[in-house]
């Protein structure tokens, strides 16, 4: 059972790359594609490595970053997925300075967080099969799961994920949700999926705390409802059936909607013979 998450905070959640750009009074080297996919900034800005280093030794450098574009985004969506609860911060910081920043960083951005912030030299070290890294850099992921942990490559501009960089909230929600599929609780994988096949967060969210429905007629009256809450109903097959063709109509893919309603296949049969059979040609007038 995945039990624990650990979020990378450089390059997922805090735009280091922006700081440092602006620390040197240079331009982002990503912005062309040939620096794209290669990890080491400081050779991308031609910079001796006591040179690219010395902003990073002061506390305020790290305190001051913001956050990436879509860093609040992956947060949410990270915490919807497993719980905010189960999520921790974990970043490589050996230096007094970057140790003191970042913790001033979590408690001006992120104050619920400051007592499951930390840091660690070799990430590595925390991996097990009941944890996932959520990570930019491929080394990181790499390792992690060679010690049987989970990762997750959030897509960057400068890791192998660089061509789905534009949609790294979308590719962390689906990776991550690949990663613990046999582990979710029914409920929460329908509202994973839900939230992945199109229905927006905000609705998700509330549906989170839907209402208990025992009948067709509560079903029919609060569908979306009804899908949250469809863990907790018993066997009903009229049930399964509305609450399989609801993820269905939103793209959930048959397979996938039968088994999270808890259907059996002879029931997802006549589903799909359903929606196989000919449309009625209207009569032509006379």
């Amino acid at each position: 059972m995945i039990d624990t998450v650990f979020l990378d905070m450089d390059g997922v959640l805090v735009d280091f790359v922006g700081g440092i750009c602006r620390a040197h009074k240079r331009e982002n080297p990503y912005r062309t594609t040939t620096a794209r996919g290669y990890y080491q900034i400081e050779t991308l800005l031609e910079l001796p490595w006591d040179k690219f280093a010395r902003p990073m030794k002061r506390p305020k450098f790290w305190e001051d970053l913001e956050w990436t574009s879509d860093g609040r985004r992956i947060l949410e969506s990270v915490e919807r997925v497993v719980g905010e609860e189960n999520v921790f911060l974990l970043t490589r910081a050996t230096k007094t300075a970057a140790l003191s920043g970042k913790a001033r960083w979590v408690q001006r951005h992120m104050p619920s967080y400051a007592d499951r912030f930390i840091t660690a030299r070799h990430k590595n070290r925390l991996a097990s099969p009941t944890t996932v890294l959520v990570d930019d850099c491929n080394e990181n992921c790499d390792e992690f799961e060679a010690r049987a942990g989970k990762a997750v490559l959030v897509p960057r501009a400068w890791n192998r994920g660089w061509p789905d960089a534009g949609g790294a909230v979308e590719a962390v929600r689906t990776l991550l949700g690949e990663a613990l599929r046999k582990h979710l609780p029914v409920k929460q994988h329908m509202l994973f999926e839900l939230e992945r096949f199109g229905l927006d967060p905000q609705t998700v969210a509330a549906l989170e705390d839907g209402l208990e429905i025992h009948t067709v007629e509560e079903l029919q009256a609060h569908p979306w409802k009804a899908v949250a809450t469809a863990a907790n109903i018993g066997p009903h097959k009229s049930l399964d059936i509305l609450v399989a063709e609801a993820l269905w109509h939103r793209g959930v893919p048959l397979k996938t909607a039968s088994e999270m309603a808890g259907m059996n296949m002879s029931i997802q049969y006549e589903i799909w013979k359903t929606k196989q059979a000919p449309v009625a040609k209207p009569a032509k007038a006379g």
